[in-house]
């Protein structure tokens, strides 16, 4: 069980050295303590290539789902497109060969990219992390972003993670990142960096509750009540890294 739960990472083994050789941009182009990283220079995060602002459209520009096309892409409307609840059975599946009985699909939510989903653990009610599915061929894979690079348990270097790296960054950046979702950003701060962030690329939008995971929170962005999109907040330093991927909203259920 344990070799068939390296598929994990096997999936996203291709983008894995992209995202890490990206991440330094994120914090290059971090305005600094309470700051937010990358919009301070004028484009977007990592430098332009992360969020679609740069290219002045919401959901568009070169964001990392069009860098590692294996997580997602725009959907093959030759094909009828999966519904939410075989997205959900897909990712039972998935977690059925990560060996972890703990871990349970807790809500997924449809884009014209493709669905997203939200792994908690039963026994904390903390969030996991998160999954894309592909809307044609239910293919399952982690999503990048914060979910692989800030995440302290399930994430590239997490404790949890089929390859066992132990530590997220290790204190790299000057504090020890733990396998914790107790971190120094607390939730209310995280969803005000968020607000300030959205104050400044989308004005009218608002930052909603945000939803902890080990080393980060994400939240999805609203306006009248209706979901827009996602970012993530790093639970350390309070980067802010919106999900370029995703495309427009379209449904979403809670299991």
């Amino acid at each position: 069980m344990k070799g068939r739960a390296f598929l994990w990472w096997g999936l996203g083994a291709g983008g894995v050295a992209i995202v890490a050789l990206v991440l330094g941009l994120v914090f290059l182009g971090s305005s600094g303590a309470g700051g937010v990283s990358g919009w301070n220079n004028g484009y977007g995060m990592m430098g332009g290539y992360g969020s679609g602002y740069a290219g002045g459209s919401m959901m568009g520009g070169y964001g990392m789902g069009d860098m590692m096309g294996s997580f997602a892409g725009p959907a093959n409307t030759s094909a009828a497109p999966l519904t939410i609840d075989q997205a959900r059975n897909a990712t039972d599946r998935y977690l059925s060969n990560l060996d972890n009985s703990d871990l349970k699909v807790r809500e997924v939510l449809e884009f014209t990219n493709g669905f997203y989903a939200r792994v908690e653990e039963q026994s904390t009610g903390a969030g996991a992390f998160e999954v894309l599915i592909n809307r044609n061929t239910g293919l399952v894979s982690p999503e990048p972003g914060p979910n692989m690079m800030w995440n302290t348990k399930y994430g590239v270097r997490g404790t949890d993670n089929p390859a066992g790296y132990g530590g997220m960054m290790g204190g790299t950046y000057g504090q020890t990142r733990s396998s914790t979702t107790d971190m120094p950003v607390k939730k209310d701060d995280a969803r005000s960096r968020a607000q300030n962030f959205l104050d400044r690329q989308l004005p009218g939008t608002q930052a909603g509750e945000p939803d902890p995971f080990y080393g980060y929170y994400t939240i999805e962005i609203k306006k009248d009540g209706d979901t827009l999109g996602m970012l993530g907040v790093d639970g350390y330093y309070g980067q802010v890294w919106f999900h370029s991927w995703h495309g427009a909203f379209l449904n979403e259920k809670r299991f």
